[in-house]
């Protein structure tokens, strides 16, 4: 039904944003991101904020990713997300 479908996007967030520090970030799991990221295709645009609060070194990056690449808001996707890096990570915007 409709309303169920609504019920169902209600805890979905409009953007999903993942915050990582480069230096704390390994390949395997860039890798495993990638594989979980395409597990949850779904409605959200999704962006990576590189921040670094290293003293002398604070910086922050963004990457976007390409416009079509949209993922799926839910608490789901951010705790399989989070799982891969240890810690919370994921920042859902709604």
């Amino acid at each position: 039904s409709l309303e169920r479908a609504e019920e169902a996007y209600k805890g979905r967030a409009k953007n999903v944003v993942l915050q990582l520090v480069p230096s704390d970030v390994s390949v395997e799991q860039i890798r495993e991101l990638k594989k979980n990221l395409i597990q949850h295709r779904g409605k959200c645009p999704i962006k990576i904020e590189f921040v670094d609060h290293t003293p002398g070194r604070k910086f922050k990056a963004e990457l976007k990713f390409p416009g079509n690449f949209t993922v799926d808001g839910t608490p789901q996707m951010a705790a399989s997300v989070n799982r891969i890096f240890g810690k919370p990570v994921v920042v859902l915007k709604q």
